[in-house]
Parts: structure tokens; C-alpha cells; sequence
């Protein structure tokens, strides 16, 4: 069992960030036009890529340090607050920059025209956080584009501020002074929407990625609230990927074996996260504006150099976006976390 007090005293932050640089490989073979190509779908059959590997990080690690949170947090209102800390401030930001920055800066409209169009304007409501939109009027939406629109990634936003919804829900009713009940119910929430996708077939491209997320959040959520020991960590790793081998090569049934990978995926990273015989603990956290700046940077790229060969698109994008991810981290999110901290549990 992984110690719960050791929980800032592990690997995630390194995790995250190369979550977030997962996610850009994934964005660069994808904006460049040559998705068939990105090296994890190639080699799997069009099953997972480095993005299916980046969120999955992305939402374990979050089911199950918003679980920590909520456990040890003595009031929803403060656990909300928290979470507000964290989520909203970069994200405003980075909502005002594209409507009043860089949409003028990118659009092929004149600024008349671009501040007259509604939707420049609607766009304010993905501030919310609830509301993700993706179009700027005449930004990125030319044919000339292979991926139409402003910025793909953020669309996890509004997901991951529902399941911490949910959290305070639970938070709200009990359940989780009720450590037995909310292991069950977080497991099944988990095994449900796994089982969907594994087993219904015809099932939307859109549905599919949400259960998965879905599944992975509660996961994360169901190991902390379990206190999974380490040799149960390593035996799920272990089916979990003959499963997937298995079911990939022999395609046996229509079943859809993308959720053993990324169960294989969180047993990874939960055991790599507490490992004690590697340890890079980082202390600037970058990942959150790597991810949420990288695409529309990305974009840009593609919109003026007309790259195609998607490895220099990954290094440029990367390079392009560290100084917004560096930005977001030391003007903004640094400073919210600490007020985050002053909030008593």
C-alpha cells in the first residue's frame, strides 16, 4: 500500500507534464494532416494514441488527488473553493487572450467584422468552464486548415469540472465518510462505463472518449479511497495488458479492448508515481498551460510556416508554448495554488 502521507511527495508533477507533451505529439501528427501516421495509432491499429495515453494520466492522476482532497477537506464549500483555485484562473486568462489577442491577431476577417460576429463574443462563455467552445470567428477556419477550429484540447475542461461536480456531490450526501460504500460505488461507476465501451458497438467517437475519462477518473478515484495494495497494482497490470494484446491481435468478438490499455495505463502511472527507487519531483508544474495553450500555438505554426513533417511540428509546438505554459505557471496558477493552500481542510 502507498502511504497517504506521502501525497506531494512523488513523481506526478513529471507525469503531468509529460501527459501534456503526450497530448502535443497526438495534436502535431493531426495538424499537419498526417494522423494515420502518429507512431502509438500506426502501431495499434488505429486503437490508442500518445493522446489516449496523456488523458489517461491526466484524469487517474485527478480522480485520485481530488479524492485525497475531498476526504480531507471538512466542508463542500471549501473543496469547491479549492478546485476554483486551481481551474479557473489560468483559464480565464487564457479565454481573454484568444478573444481580444490573439483572434484580432489570427483572424482572416477584418476587426470590425471579427468583433460584430456573435461568436467572438459567445466564446467568453468557455471561461465558464462549463461552456467550451471552439470556434473564433475566421480563425483557423479556412479549408487550408486540417483540423478546423481555435483550440481541440480544452474540451476536458468542462468534463473534469463535472466529475469534481460529482465529487462534491458525494461530498455533500456522506458517502465519502462512508469508505466502503464510495470504494463499491466509484468501482462500479468505473467498471459500467468501461463495460459500454468495450461491449456496445456503433458507439459515437464522441460518447466513447467521455467513458473513458469518466472510468479513469473514478479509478483513480476507487485506488486512493482502497488503499490498492502494491502486488494487486502489478497483478492488474499484468492482465490488464495480456488482455489488450490478446484482444487487439485476435480481435475476438468486436470487443473493444482499448480499456484494458488504459487500465495498464493507470496501474503505470499510479505505481511510477510512488515508486520509491525513482524520484524527479518537480516544483514548477507546467503541464496544465502546456495543454491548455499548445493547440491553438500549434495552429499558428501550421498557419504560417506550413510545416508538414509532424516531428518538427512536436518540437516547435513544444518550444512556441513554453514560454505561455511558463507564464501561466509563475503569473497566475502559482499564485492561486498558495491561496489554495491557505485554505484550511
Amino acid at each position: 500500500m502507498y502511504p497517504k502521507n506521502i501525497l506531494h511527495k512523488n513523481n506526478f508533477t513529471f507525469l503531468r507534464l509529460v501527459a501534456a507533451v503526450s497530448v502535443i505529439i497526438s495534436h502535431s501528427f493531426d495538424v499537419v494532416g498526417k494522423a494515420s501516421f502518429e507512431p502509438l495509432s500506426y502501431f495499434t491499429n488505429n486503437k490508442v494514441e500518445f493522446s489516449s495515453f496523456g488523458l489517461a494520466t491526466f484524469f487517474f492522476i485527478s480522480g485520485y488527488f481530488i479524492t485525497a482532497s475531498a476526504t480531507n477537506t471538512n466542508s463542500v464549500f471549501k473543496f469547491c473553493l479549492k478546485r476554483i483555485y486551481r481551474i479557473y484562473p489560468a483559464l480565464i486568462v487564457l479565454v481573454l487572450v484568444s478573444v481580444f489577442i490573439a483572434g484580432p491577431l489570427l483572424t482572416i476577417l477584418s476587426i470590425p467584422q471579427y468583433f460584430a460576429d456573435k461568436e467572438s463574443w459567445l466564446y467568453l462563455f468557455t471561461a465558464t468552464g462549463l461552456r467550451i467552445r471552439m470556434i473564433l470567428p475566421g480563425v483557423f477556419s479556412t479549408d487550408a486548415f486540417n483540423i478546423k477550429g481555435f483550440n481541440a484540447s480544452i474540451w476536458t475542461i468542462a468534463l473534469e469540472i463535472e466529475l469534481y461536480i460529482s465529487v462534491a456531490a458525494a461530498m455533500w450526501l456522506g458517502l465519502l465518510k462512508r469508505s466502503f460504500i464510495y470504494t463499491v460505488l466509484t468501482l462500479l461507476i468505473s467498471l459500467i462505463c468501461f463495460g459500454t465501451m468495450a461491449l456496445k458497438q456503433g458507439i459515437t467517437f464522441d460518447m466513447a472518449r467521455h467513458l473513458n475519462l469518466i472510468a479513469i477518473f473514478y479509478l483513480g478515484a476507487f485506488t486512493y479511497i482502497s488503499a490498492m495494495q502494491r502486488s494487486l497494482v502489478k497483478a492488474i497490470l499484468l492482465i490488464s495488458v495480456l488482455l489488450f494484446i490478446i484482444f487487439t491481435l485476435l480481435n475476438l468478438f468486436g470487443f473493444n479492448p482499448i480499456p484494458f490499455f488504459l487500465i495498464a495505463v493507470c496501474m503505470v502511472v499510479y505505481w511510477f508515481g510512488f515508486t520509491y527507487k525513482i524520484k524527479i519531483p518537480l516544483q514548477t508544474d507546467i503541464s496544465y498551460g502546456l495543454y491548455i495553450y499548445a493547440f491553438p500555438v500549434q495552429q499558428a505554426i501550421y498557419m504560417f510556416t506550413g510545416i508538414r513533417n509532424p516531428y518538427i511540428m512536436i518540437v516547435a509546438s513544444i518550444l512556441c508554448t513554453l514560454p505561455f505554459a511558463f507564464a501561466s505557471w509563475y503569473l497566475i496558477e502559482k499564485k492561486f495554488i498558495g491561496l489554495k493552500h491557505t485554505i484550511s481542510n
